[in-house]
C-alpha cells in the first residue's frame, strides 16, 4: 500500500503545471513533510544524544527532558570523507567509498539506528509511541570526469563513468543497495520516503541521467528529492527532470558581506522565496559554521526566520523546508550557555509550530519617522514589500524626497539600509540615496551617498536595498534624502539600521563591583550587542557598587585598539559617570585618562588608546549607584594602516586577511592638491595582492571626509620580477576619472588629510591586501 501510494504521487506531480506558490509543507506534494533536517554523517557518527535536540525539543536550558517532538524528517547524505579521499558531492568518491557510506548508513549503534532508538525513547516520554519519522537517503554524485569508479555489478568490469548508461547502472545499483539493507533491519520508527539526488546543479549533461534515477526509485514505490544552489542550473525543469519536490538555497548565510556592514543584503532571501513560489519549490534555511559564536551570524540565521513570516516572505506557513546545518549546529545552540543561541534554538522550534513572532534587528524600528515633513511610522514598521499583494505599503512622493528619523536615543550608526520600490509604469527610479546623521538634530553630518542597485522583480513591481556603510559614530537622528530626476515619483517602504560590529563582540567577560550578580553570558550578549535599550529592560546594565566596578575583555589575539567607547544613563541628581581603560600586551598594562561623561543623563563616553596593541581590555567605571551602564565597545584605529590586522616595517605598511583597509596621510596644514597615488606591491607573489578598487576621500579636520574617487585604479609599474613563477611587482595606482588622473572633478582641491581606501575580494590567504606606500601631490 504504502509504495502504490508513493508511485501515484510521484506520476500525479509528473503532469501537474508548475504552481505559482510554495511547495507546501505536509501536504502530498512535500510527501506530507514539513522540516526536513538535512544530518550529514561522517567524519563524526550520529548516536542517540546527538539526535535528542533534533528529535524532540528540550525546553528548559540544561535539561535533557523533551517537552514535545521536534524536526519531523530527516535526509541523510555524507559530503566528503571519502576513504579514498574523493567527495560524494562531486563525484570523486568510488565504489568502495560508496560502500563506505552504506556501511556508515547502517551502523548497528549510530546514525539510521541511534534515530531509531532515539524516536523510541522520545515516544515513551511523551506517550507517543507509535511515532513514524520520514527518511530520504542520498544517492551519492558520480562525475563523468572520474577516471577509475568500480564494478557494481560483478561482472568484472570497471563501469565507466564518462558513459551515462554506465553512471546510470552505478546509482541503480546504489539505490538496490540501500533498500536491500533497509530491508534486513527492523526500525519501528523510520519510514523510507526516498531518495536525495547530490548534486546541487544538474547539467544538461546530467538531466538524462536524473531522468532515468527518478523513472527507476518511481518504479519502486519512492520519490526522489533535490535542494539546488540558488539559481542553480535545472531548478527550473524540476519537474520535467521527475523530481517529487524541490527545495532552493538562497545561500544567504554564506554571502560575503561588504565592508562596513554587519551581515549581507537579505534582500537575496526574498529573491530566493519568490522564485520558490514561481517555481512551486521549498525553501532552504540555512546556518554558518560560527552561529553559535559570532552575534552577527547569529542575527543571519534570525533573519531568515524573520522574513518567512506572512507579512514579508510568507514562507514559515507556506512552504516546505529543508535545514543546512554542516554538522551540530542546532544542538550547539540547544545546549549553548549563550543566551542568544538558547533563544535561536527557542525560535527554531516556534518556527517549526508556525508560532514564531518577528524579532526587531532594525536599531530604529518602532522609531518616529517623518517623509517630506509627514508622519511615516510604516518606514520604520521593519517590514517592506516582499511579496505581490502587498504593494500597498510603499509610499511614493516626487523627487527629492526626504525621510527623518529620530532613532530615540544616540545609537552607534553605520550600517543603514533603504528599501525602494517601483511600481510597472515606472520608468526610472532613484538612482542615489543620501544619508547624514546628527547627534541633536540640528547639525547634521556631510552626507554619504549610494547609488540604487538594480532592483528585482516583486511580480509586476521592482524593489531592492539601497545599503550604505558610514563611518559609525552616535547619532540620534538619521536623515535619507532619495534623489532622482526632477519630479519623479520615487517610491520607498522601510529604513533599516543594524548594530555595528566592533571588536568585543562576544567576548566573554570577567565583572567585579557590580551592585547584583550578573553572568558574564548575558553581558556579553546585551552589553556588547552594539544596541541600546530604548524599555525598561535591564538584563544588559551594569552598575556599580561602592562607586567602583571593573569588566574585563579577554581578547582572542593581539588587536591595535584605537579607542573605547561606553555609554550611561543616569538620573537628576546624580553625578555623571567617568571611566578609564586598560589595556595589557605582553604583560604590559597601560592606563588611559578619567573621562567624564558632559552633563545631560545620558553620554557616549570615548577615551583615545592612541594605537595601543593589546591582549586585553579593562573597563573601570566610577559612578553613583543611580547610573546604569548599558554599552561597551573597543573600535580599530582610524588610519587602518595601523589597524588591529595591520604590520609595518616604518617605511611601508600592510595588511593580513583583510578585505578592506585604509591609509591616512595628515599634510599637517591644507594644501592645494591635483592628484594622489599610491605605490603598491602586488603581483600575487607571497599572496601579496594589487587591491581591485582605491577610494580617495579628502578632510580638513580628520572628521568629516569627502568622497573624490573610487574606482580601479590605473597601474603604472616601476619594479617587476619573477619568483618562482610567480609575479612579484611595485607600482604607482591612480585612480582614473573620465580618463582623468585627477582626484576631483576640479582643477585642484584644498585639504589637510587623505584617505586611501583599498578593497580586494581576493581570498588567497595569508595576505589578501598588498603593502602599500600612500602619497599626494600638490
Amino acid at each position: 500500500m504504502h509504495r502504490l501510494a508513493l508511485l501515484m504521487l510521484a506520476t500525479g506531480l509528473l503532469t501537474m503545471p508548475c504552481a505559482a506558490d510554495y511547495c507546501a509543507p505536509e501536504t502530498d506534494a512535500s510527501g506530507g513533510m514539513r522540516d526536513i533536517m538535512l544530518a550529514y554523517i561522517g567524519p563524526g557518527r550520529w548516536d542517540v544524544d546527538s539526535f535528542l535536540p533534533y528529535v524532540a525539543y528540550l525546553g528548559t536550558p540544561g535539561s535533557e527532558e523533551p517537552d514535545d517532538w521536534f524536526f519531523d524528517s530527516f535526509l541523510f547524505c555524507m559530503f566528503s570523507g571519502a576513504p579514498s579521499g574523493g567527495a560524494y558531492y562531486n563525484g570523486t568518491a568510488n565504489r568502495a567509498d560508496w560502500g563506505y557510506y552504506l556501511d556508515l548508513l547502517f551502523d548497528p549503534e549510530h546514525n539510521l539506528a541511534a534515530m531509531d532508538a532515539v524516536v523510541e525513547q522520545v515516544g515513551k516520554q511523551l506517550g507517543d509511541t507509535q511515532r513514524t519519522c520520514p527518511i530520504i537517503l542520498m544517492i551519492p554524485y558520480l562525475t563523468p570526469t572520474l577516471e577509475e569508479f568500480g564494478d557494481v555489478d560483478g561482472d568484472g568490469v570497471d563501469e565507466a563513468p564518462h558513459e551515462d548508461a554506465d553512471r546510470a547502472k552505478a546509482f541503480r545499483w546504489v539505490v538496490d543497495a540501500m533498500l536491500e539493507r533497509w530491508s534486513q533491519q527492523e526500525y519501528a520508527h523510520l519510514r523510507l520516503w526516498g531518495f536525495y539526488w547530490m548534486h546541487e546543479g544538474v547539467s544538461k549533461r546530467d538531466a538524462d541521467v536524473v531522468r532515468a534515477i527518478a523513472e527507476y526509485v518511481h518504479e519502486k514505490g519512492y520519490g526522489l528529492h533535490w535542494i539546488p544552489w540558488f539559481s542553480a542550473p535545472g531548478f527550473t525543469e524540476c519537474r520535467d527532470l521527475g523530481l517529487d519536490f524541490t527545495i532552493m538555497q538562497p545561500n544567504f548565510a554564506f554571502m560575503r558581506t561588504p565592508p562596513g556592514l554587519l551581515v549581507p543584503d537579505h534582500g537575496r532571501l526574498t529573491r530566493n522565496a519568490l522564485l520558490a513560489r514561481e517555481h512551486g519549490l521549498g525553501v532552504e534555511m540555512e546556518m554558518n559554521m560560527r552561529v553559535a559564536l559570532d552575534l552577527g551570524q547569529a542575527m543571519n540565521l534570525q533573519l531568515y526566520l524573520n522574513h518567512s513570516v506572512d507579512e514579508l516572505d510568507g514562507t514559515m506557513n507556506g512552504a516546505v523546508r529543508a535545514w543546512y546545518q554542516a554538522y551540530d549546529l542546532v544542538a550547539q545552540l540547544c545546549r549553548s550557555e549563550n543566551p542568544v543561541s538558547r533563544r535561536l534554538y527557542d525560535d527554531l522550534y516556534r518556527f517549526h509550530k508556525g508560532t514564531y513572532e518577528r524579532r526587531a534587528l532594525s536599531l530604529c524600528e518602532g522609531a518616529s519617522a517623518m517623509l517630506n515633513g509627514r508622519p511615516a511610522p510604516e518606514l520604520t514598521d521593519g517590514l517592506w514589500l516582499a511579496q505581490p499583494g502587498h504593494e500597498a505599503r510603499v509610499l511614493s512622493a516626487p523627487s527629492p524626497v526626504r525621510i527623518d528619523v529620530d532613532l530615540g536615543t544616540q545609537q552607534i550608526v553605520g550600517d543603514v539600509r533603504v528599501h525602494i520600490a517601483a511600481g510597472p509604469d515606472a520608468t526610472a527610479v532613484s538612482p542615489a540615496v543620501r544619508l547624514s546623521t546628527s547627534v541633536d538634530g540640528k547639525a547634521y553630518s556631510a552626507p554619504a551617498e549610494s547609488s540604487a542597485p538594480v532592483l528585482g522583480p516583486v511580480g509586476d513591481w521592482s524593489a531592492g536595498f539601497v545599503l550604505t556603510a558610514l563611518p559609525p559614530k552616535p547619532a540620534r537622528y538619521l536623515r535619507v534624502e532619495l534623489v532622482g530626476p526632477p519630479g519623479e515619483a520615487l517610491g520607498v517602504d522601510e529604513v533599516l539600521v543594524y548594530p555595528v560590529q566592533q571588536l568585543l563582540w562576544g567576548t566573554p567577560c570577567h565583572i567585579n563591583g557590580v551592585t547584583t550578580p550578573v553572568e558574564a553570558s548575558l553581558v556579553q550578549l546585551r552589553l556588547t550587542d552594539g544596541r541600546l535599550m530604548l524599555t525598561d529592560d535591564t538584563d544588559g546594565v551594569v552598575t556599580t557598587a561602592g562607586g567602583r566596578a571593573a569588566l574585563n575583555f579577554e581578547l582572542e589575539e593581539t588587536l591595535y585598539l584605537g579607542s573605547a567607547l561606553a555609554h550611561a544613563r543616569w538620573p537628576a541628581g546624580c553625578k555623571p559617570p567617568s571611566y578609564r581603560a586598560l589595556t595589557t600586551h605582553d604583560g604590559e598594562t597601560r592606563t588611559s585618562e578619567w573621562v567624564t561623561a558632559p552633563a545631560g543623563g545620558e553620554a557616549w563616553i570615548e577615551v583615545s588608546l592612541g594605537t595601543t596593541p593589546a591582549d586585553s581590555v579593562q573597563f573601570e567605571l566610577a559612578s553613583d549607584p543611580g547610573v546604569q551602564w548599558d554599552e561597551l565597545q573597543v573600535v580599530r584605529s582610524r588610519n587602518l594602516a595601523f589597524g588591529e590586522k595591520g604590520f609595518s616595517d616604518g617605511e611601508t605598511v600592510g595588511w593580513v586577511s583583510e578585505t578592506q583597509v585604509a591609509a591616512i596621510v595628515d599634510l599637517g596644514e591644507m594644501r592645494t592638491l591635483d592628484a594622489a597615488q599610491a605605490h603598491v606591491q602586488g603581483g600575487g607573489y607571497a599572496w601579496v595582492n594589487y587591491p581591485e578598487t582605491i577610494e580617495t576621500w579628502s578632510s580638513a579636520d580628520g572628521v568629516e571626509w569627502r568622497l573624490l574617487s573610487a574606482a580601479a585604479p590605473a597601474k603604472t609599474v616601476t619594479f617587476t620580477e619573477t619568483v618562482g613563477g610567480e609575479l612579484q611587482e611595485l607600482a604607482w595606482l591612480r585612480q582614473a576619472r573620465d580618463g582623468s588622473c585627477s582626484v576631483s572633478s576640479r582643477p585642484s582641491l584644498a585639504a589637510r588629510m587623505l584617505r586611501h581606501r583599498a578593497t580586494t575580494t581576493c581570498f588567497r590567504s595569508p595576505r589578501q591586501v598588498s603593502s602599500t606606500r600612500t602619497g599626494a601631490r600638490s
